[in-house]
């Protein structure tokens, strides 16, 4: 992650993981997504499947709001 940040210093994110992936990028999202403003901004999605997460505790730690519509 941070390779590519630095590859590509301005370019928007589209995050995606799967289960056990979808757990490390939880922990992207709570550790280095929601500490940044400015990488916060270029996340344009982030999805984590396969994964339980929560809307109470994970979500509002994760720096991004979770989906209101399916578009």
């Amino acid at each position: 992650f941070e390779r590519f940040l630095a590859q590509e210093p301005s370019a928007p994110i589209v995050l995606a993981g799967h289960s056990q992936g979808a757990l490390h990028l939880t922990r992207l999202l709570r550790e280095r997504v929601a500490r940044d403003p400015a990488l916060r901004g270029r996340i344009v999605a982030a999805y984590v499947v396969g994964w339980p997460v929560s809307t109470a505790s994970d979500v509002p730690a994760m720096g991004l709001p979770a989906c209101t519509r399916p578009d």
